[in-house]
Formats: C-alpha cells, sequence, structure tokens
C-alpha cells in the first residue's frame, strides 16, 4: 500500500488534487539520536553531523522531494513547504534555548507542534521530567511572536488555500508557493530570537542525492552511522 500511494504522487494518478502544506524540522532526528545509543556524547561534534545530516536528509526526502514530485503535475495546485528552526544552534552555534539542550535538541521532531496551536502543552513540555528545559521568560517573547504567526499564516491558508501574509492586517513575510525551477522560492524558514519573529523566504532545495553525495566525503565511521537511518 506504500508504494503504491509513493507511486501515484510519482504518477500524478491521487485524486483530489488541494493546495498543500508540507514542513519538517531543522533538528528532526535529534529526538531520537538523543535518547539513542547510537552515540553515546551527546555534545560532540560527531553528534552535530549525523543530527544535521539525517535531519536534511528527512527534509529532502519528506518535504522537498516531495513538494518536487507534487509540483511537476499541472493540474496540482500550489504546494507550500515550510521549515520550522527555533530552537536549532543551526549555523550560528548559538541557541535561544538553554544549554544543553539548544544542541542536544534544537528544533526537533514534533517541537512546532505547540506552537502551531497557540504555545500550548507539547512533547517539549513532556519531557521536562529528564530535565529538559525549553521554554524560558527569556525566549518567551520571541517563542509567542511565532506561534502567532504561525497560527495566522495557517488560518488564511485554511480560509484560502494561500497563507499569504497571514490573515488580514497580520503584515508578515509573503509565504511563496513551492517553485521546481532553480533559485526561484522553496520553503519558508521560521524563526524567532529571544525577542521577535526571524521569518523568510529560501531558494535553497535538499536532495538525497546531493546530500549522499555529501556524507560520502565524510570519514567512513561517521557515514556509516548517517547511513543506517532509513532514508
Amino acid at each position: 500500500i506504500m508504494a503504491e500511494g509513493s507511486n501515484a504522487l510519482e504518477t500524478g494518478t491521487y485524486p483530489n488534487k488541494v493546495p498543500a502544506i508540507l514542513g519538517s524540522n531543522k533538528d528532526e532526528t535529534k529526538l531520537f539520536l538523543v535518547f539513542g545509543a547510537a552515540i553515546p556524547d551527546k555534545d560532540s561534534e560527531l553528534y552535530q553531523t549525523v543530527a544535521k545530516y539525517t535531519s536534511d536528509l528527512w527534509k529532502a526526502s519528506a518535504a522537498d522531494g516531495l513538494a518536487r514530485e507534487m509540483i511537476s503535475h499541472s493540474d496540482q495546485p500550489k504546494v507550500y513547504v515550510y521549515q520550522f528552526l527555533w530552537g536549532s544552534v543551526g549555523d550560528t552555534g548559538t541557541s535561544v534555548v538553554p544549554a544543553p539542550w539548544g544542541f542536544r535538541l534544537g528544533a526537533f521532531h514534533g517541537l512546532e507542534v505547540s506552537s502551531f496551536l497557540g504555545n500550548k502543552v507539547g512533547l517539549e513540555d513532556q519531557l521536562k521530567p529528564a530535565g529538559v528545559i525549553m521554554k524560558t521568560e527569556q525566549n518567551q517573547p520571541g517563542r509567542e511572536a511565532l506561534s502567532d504567526a504561525a497560527i495566522s499564516y495557517f488560518a488564511q491558508f485554511i480560509r484560502t488555500g494561500d497563507p499569504g501574509t497571514g490573515m488580514p492586517g497580520s503584515n508578515l513575510p509573503t509565504w511563496t508557493p513551492w517553485s521546481n525551477n532553480e533559485s526561484e522560492s522553496k520553503c519558508i524558514l521560521l524563526d524567532a530570537g529571544y525577542n521577535a519573529i526571524n521569518i523568510n523566504m529560501s531558494t535553497t532545495e535538499l536532495t538525497v542525492a546531493g546530500l549522499m553525495a555529501e556524507i560520502d566525503k565524510l570519514p567512513a565511521s561517521t557515514a556509516a552511522i548517517i547511513k543506517s537511518f532509513n532514508f
């Protein structure tokens, strides 16, 4: 059944083509790595490298690749893609989340759900008994502003099929649809600092083939850990 579903997306034979939103988080796999045994040292460069490539592969296969497939069909309405970055150390090496959790968890799988639902109780709250602290008074203004923005985009999409600049009066950055043309809009990056949102469009597309070529240049032991994940 799964293979048939995948083939339908590739061939365009799926019914009820409607506008769609796809998305992923910057550090999807850290939720699984931090509680797993594959990398004992959760503060190591190896941990960060494996998390980066496995999370990027997740985005390439489940968001970017899927959007490209869908948009290749002329009768498919617009597809919108997001990447949720709040909490990630990303390229800056810093996070609005208290150490060590910005590095160990960052924008992990499922973190965006509570943001999209108005910062209600989410997975990050369920992790508190394990000593995980993601939400603080310091990051509250930016975190809540990002939640308001996300809700505005999604509410406008539900009403019109186009998130645009959010609900009337929101005046958010325009969320433009995915384009298969090189150097054109791909996904919106949803992030915030301590006090304000940081939202912008990206023209970067990740592909499994491109990432695997990068992974093959890594030390063999590192590449083997990454490839042990099924993408």
